[in-house]
């Protein structure tokens, strides 16, 4: 079986995603590609990572990712080869795999690409060939060196004393809001009160509907990480939340 995934912020309108998927098909008919999403918001590279985290590793054995969510393409940028035991990521170096790398031990190759090829366009002409010619067994190896990965910080929170300053990852499309900072980062018995713009939770809730229709609620998501929600509503809209909005984490 041979599996490419994926994942743009190209929308459906304008043919790009189709592009893609035309190339992969062209170097190998018998690939089958699963389309996760071509709604990601345009350039948000933290909703792609948060993303992709959710579902690479429910796939078969060797199947590849092309994430392609890329607003600095044709600029210095990388094309990176991400693999690990069960399969393979492709897309750019931006953090679109940074949450990855913290979960899961990965080999890093960065690609040689041609700087004249499609400077708007890599997602077509650089990423995709690559994708379709790992399904069909090609090793990473062949498309680049080997490097050390930095990541680019997407969970990065600042602790200074007793409290926590925490950014938005990002939200949902229930208007979760998800938090960069995940449950194995911080002890639940040190956490004493968690405050978010005027409003104020002094304890993790277990599941949604645990707070009454309509209530807000703080709950470590099912990945892991610190969200808050309202039961059958939207948070972002009703708090009125804007993305530089940070949480804060007062600790015992």
């Amino acid at each position: 079986m041979k599996i490419v995934t994926l994942l743009t912020d190209f929308g459906t309108t304008d043919g790009y995603a189709g592009a893609i998927k035309g190339v992969i098909k062209s170097l190998s008919p018998d690939i089958e590609i699963i389309d996760i999403s071509h709604t990601i918001p345009a350039f948000s590279v933290p909703q792609a990572a948060y993303a992709v985290l959710s579902y690479y590793n429910r796939f078969p054995k060797g199947t590849v990712h092309l994430c392609v969510v890329d607003p600095g393409v044709g600029s210095e940028r990388d094309g990176l080869i991400m693999q690990w035991e069960r399969g393979f990521l492709v897309g750019p170096d931006n953090g679109i795999f940074d949450l990855i790398v913290q979960a899961e031990p990965l080999r890093c190759f960065k690609m040689n690409t041609q700087r004249d090829i499609s400077a708007t366009f890599h997602g077509r002409d650089v990423f995709a060939p690559v994708a379709a010619q790992l399904a069909d067994g090609e090793q990473p190896a062949m498309f680049g060196s080997e490097i050390k990965y930095s990541p680019n910080n997407l969970l990065a929170f600042h602790k200074k004393r007793d409290k926590i300053s925490v950014a938005i990852l990002t939200v949902d499309h229930f208007g979760n809001v998800i938090f960069a900072i995940q449950k194995k980062d911080i002890p639940a018995r040190q956490i004493s009160i968690i405050e978010f713009n005027d409003y104020r939770f002094h304890e993790i809730k277990n599941y949604y509907s645990e707070v009454e229709t309509g209530r807000f609620l703080c709950l470590w998501n099912s990945l892991g990480f610190l969200e808050i929600a309202c039961n059958q509503g939207r948070a972002v809209e009703q708090l009125n939340i804007k993305m530089e909005d940070k949480l804060i984490i007062y600790l015992d």
